[in-house]
């Protein structure tokens, strides 16, 4: 067979000048009903600097048709959680900003309440009610509600998520963690997870690994702020998840269901 002697072409795209395109066929086409003047200052500031149009401000439209808010929502929003090559903030200035709230955000809650016989009688109400409504804590009925998230945890990064891959790693944990985790593997109502454990690390020992302390990470929220997290280890994962069942299956049993108590408090 004959092999082609051409060159080979690579063909790069501009992920910029795609979003800048869908922005303005959008806005074209909200003008054939909205009138040709329709978002043209918008639209002048996007083709002099990104970082003008950020500073736009949109017209009020609480009180605006519908069909018109839809519109300029979408044309608001669009480049909400894109960011450009050239856009407002850098990454550096991205990573100051939320470190700086973090912090701020630490040092808030870290300042007591103040200590007043009134604000004692409401917590100990509250603690009262919660109780009630939550009982003891049962390991017997936490450990069947217990799962591996799908997340990051401590030693085992987002791309390493999937559960194969994640059982085959580190098994990351605070020293009560590990132990309590132990504890479960050696009860042989848990012998499948057992199993699942030894089978991913084909055979040799476990590789616990203690974790008393959990590192800050930012990652992408939208384009003028990145969201701090701070992944769990993975029994602190396994054991949360269940511990959020529980609670949710106790709530439930008291008819405060939280697939809908938010619509039901607001």
């Amino acid at each position: 067979m004959l092999k082609s002697k051409l060159p080979r072409t690579t063909t790069t795209y501009d992920t910029d000048t795609l979003m800048l395109r869908i922005w303005k066929n959008l806005a074209r086409d909200f003008r054939t009903s909205e009138g040709h003047d329709y978002a043209v200052r918008a639209e002048h500031l996007l083709d002099t600097s990104v970082k003008d149009y950020r500073d736009f401000r949109w017209p009020a439209r609480s009180q605006a048709p519908i069909h018109l808010f839809k519109r300029e929502y979408q044309l608001e929003h669009l480049f909400k959680r894109y960011k450009f090559a050239h856009d407002k903030f850098s990454e550096e200035d991205l990573l100051v900003i939320a470190n700086e709230k973090f912090v701020a955000t630490q040092l808030r809650i870290a300042q007591p309440l103040p200590d007043t016989s009134l604000l004692f009688l409401v917590l100990q109400k509250a603690r009262k009610l919660c109780h009630s409504i939550l009982g003891d804590f049962s390991n017997d009925e936490l450990v069947p509600l217990c799962r591996f998230g799908k997340r990051a945890t401590v030693g085992n990064p987002k791309r390493v998520s999937y559960l194969d891959l994640k059982l085959a790693g580190p098994i990351t944990g605070s020293r009560d963690q590990i132990r309590w985790f132990q504890q479960i593997l050696a009860d042989p109502r848990n012998s499948q997870l057992l199993d699942a454990l030894i089978e991913c690390h084909k055979g040799k020992a476990l590789p616990f690994v203690e974790s008393e302390n959990l590192s800050l990470t930012n990652v992408p929220k939208s384009y003028k702020s990145l969201r701090s997290i701070m992944p769990n280890t993975l029994i602190g994962s396994f054991r949360s998840y269940g511990l959020g069942k529980m609670i949710e299956r106790r709530l439930r049993a008291t008819n405060l269901d939280i697939r809908h108590l938010q619509k039901r408090h607001g």
